[in-house]
């Protein structure tokens, strides 16, 4: 678990640094739910809109809030990559052509790396969250990544040696990628306008960050001369903030059965952003988007079914997500987790100490994509 989390963490730093020009790219959506913010969530598969009781509400659903009885602060991270198997041959590459000078025997260690990983893109997300909750109170901040990185091979024609290694004219290497990020700080209220109504309201900073590159390794010259040529593109971290709403709903039909939904960025920022000469990089809607959730608890409260419909409508470049969790309590410590979304199998479990509660999450998916988080929630 702790070597893929972390090797989880290091593909994504590794593509935040090995990146590609996107110019004029309208990115993704970058949601907590892809993932989970907080572990408890991410074993349930992302299933926690009518659930959310914690200071991870402050993400989830502020209107969540009037059920969190005491002081509570929450930590977790949640990652998940793509082709996560390759990262160790795709870190190799970039150590050397960070340095900008190819030897041939570098390129020719390249070009083999390249040809062996070009159907095999790596990418992967990361969700962290740092919350102080109270009854009818969170504060806090969360971020979210999302990034992307390949090899490529392109062959040349005229065949020719460059200090003994073999090469062809026109022949290149690209490594790229981009990588895409946004933290938001913040506080949420919620007030019960009743016994079974409870509203809550978020209010939060959104800074969004957003980097891209590209190095080229060709093989330039006449084919009685030829040597190496390395050039890197890109465009250095580019920046944009805005103050972001959010708004939650939660009613509970009866004390088993609970409705909830939460309307994401009300004020709708829509962040274009620039590098130092103006140019527009990239773009990232963040148009408003609604998620609605129903929870089923059991009589003795041991056990819990949750359902949740993400982005109703597929706003942002993103497409509409169906999201189911179930937890079981074994016990008096004991806390079992299995969710599923369309893409995704995830499993987690959880420790109740008392005043420290610990929780775990794994997960797969399709295109060999693994996941796993780690919590802790302090109870004073």
């Amino acid at each position: 678990m702790k070597k893929l989390l972390a090797a989880t963490v290091v593909a994504v730093l590794v593509l935040t640094m090995t990146t590609q020009v996107m110019a004029q790219e309208v990115t993704g959506p970058l949601s907590g739910a892809t993932v989970g913010m907080g572990a408890r969530s991410a074993a349930m598969g992302g299933a926690f809109v009518a659930v959310a009781d914690d200071a991870t509400a402050l993400y989830w659903n502020p209107a969540g809030l009037t059920e969190n009885s005491g002081l509570s602060w929450t930590n977790s991270v949640v990652g998940r990559a793509k082709n996560l198997d390759v990262v160790d041959d795709a870190k190799d590459v970039y150590d050397i052509v960070k340095e900008m000078d190819i030897t041939p025997g570098d390129f020719n260690f390249i070009r083999g790396q390249a040809q062996k990983l070009a159907d095999k893109p790596v990418s992967g997300n990361v969700a962290g969250i740092s919350s102080v909750g109270w009854r009818n109170i969170a504060l806090g901040v969360y971020g979210i990544g999302s990034g992307g990185g390949a090899l490529q091979y392109a062959p040349g024609t005229t065949v020719g040696t460059i200090d003994g290694v073999d090469v062809q004219l026109g022949e290149k290497v690209e490594v790229q990628g981009s990588a895409l990020w946004q933290y938001s700080t913040g506080g949420a209220v919620s007030r019960a306008l009743s016994d079974q109504l409870a509203v809550g309201v978020t209010v939060r900073k959104m800074h969004l960050r957003y980097r891209a590159k590209r190095w080229k390794s060709e093989v330039v010259g006449t084919p009685g001369s030829l040597s190496i040529q390395t050039t890197d593109t890109g465009t250095p971290t580019v920046k944009d903030e805005a103050t972001v709403v959010d708004l939650g709903l939660r009613y509970a039909v009866e004390p088993r059965v609970t409705m909830a939904a939460v309307v994401r960025n009300v004020t709708s920022p829509n962040f274009t952003l620039r590098d130092r000469a103006g140019l527009v990089v990239a773009r990232y809607d963040a148009d408003a988007v609604i998620d609605l959730g129903l929870a089923l608890a059991s009589e003795d409260g041991k056990r819990l079914l949750a359902f949740d419909i993400h982005n109703i409508g597929g706003r942002n470049d993103g497409s509409g997500s169906v999201h189911v969790g179930y937890e079981r309590q074994i016990g008096s410590v004991l806390i079992l987790r299995h969710g599923a979304t369309q893409s995704t199998r995830t499993y987690g479990l959880g420790l109740d100490l008392g005043f420290l509660q610990l929780d775990l999450a794994a997960g797969t998916g399709h295109n060999d994509a693994k996941q796993a988080g780690l919590s802790a929630n302090l109870e004073f």
